[in-house]
């Protein structure tokens, strides 16, 4: 997969996860999928998912504007995409 491709839909999910917090629980992971395919999961589902699964916590950072919110970091999204290809 290309780089900006997977940069791009890392930083989406991450987003996502950061719009509403509360609907993925305490331990969210992104599960990704070798065909291309992400997605928000609980740490219950990461337990028995066939896939690589990654914690959001390690991709985001408190928000500037708002100190109880999360926002995308974009230094560990980017070591992510890194490590990923």
């Amino acid at each position: 997969m290309e780089r900006e491709k997977l940069l791009e839909q890392l930083t989406k999910a991450v987003e996502e996860y950061c719009l509403d917090e509360e609907i993925y629980g305490d331990d969210p992971y992104l599960e990704i999928n070798p065909d291309g395919g992400l997605r928000l999961i609980s740490g219950d589902d990461a337990d028995d998912s066939p896939f690589d699964c990654y914690s959001v916590l390690d991709l985001v950072e408190p928000s500037k504007a708002h100190p109880d919110k999360f926002q995308p970091n974009p230094e560990a999204i980017s070591d992510l995409t890194d490590q990923l290809l």
